[in-house]
């Protein structure tokens, strides 16, 4: 399993319970679906990271994860 931080800049959204873990590297285009499977938005982009160390995410705190960033479609899928 591969550590995630999915991420949004549309409000609607930012505050939704996203994936935390991954079984494989999402790709530009996948759909990401919410906590609550009514929910979900496209890959866009991704990064990958270490953790740091400090107080709001011990969890990956020096482990490395995929920053995963999410939008309402990815270019030339058409759709929501």
């Amino acid at each position: 399993m591969i550590k995630v931080r999915c991420r949004t800049n549309l409000d609607d959204y930012k505050l939704r319970d996203w994936p935390k873990i991954m079984c494989c590297r999402p790709l530009k285009g996948d759909a990401v679906v919410d906590g609550t499977g009514r929910y979900y938005l496209h890959v866009v982009n991704v990064t990958h990271a270490i953790g740091v160390d400090n107080l709001l995410d011990t969890e990956i705190a020096g482990q490395p994860y995929l920053k995963v960033e999410l939008h309402h479609n990815y270019p030339g899928l058409g759709g929501s």
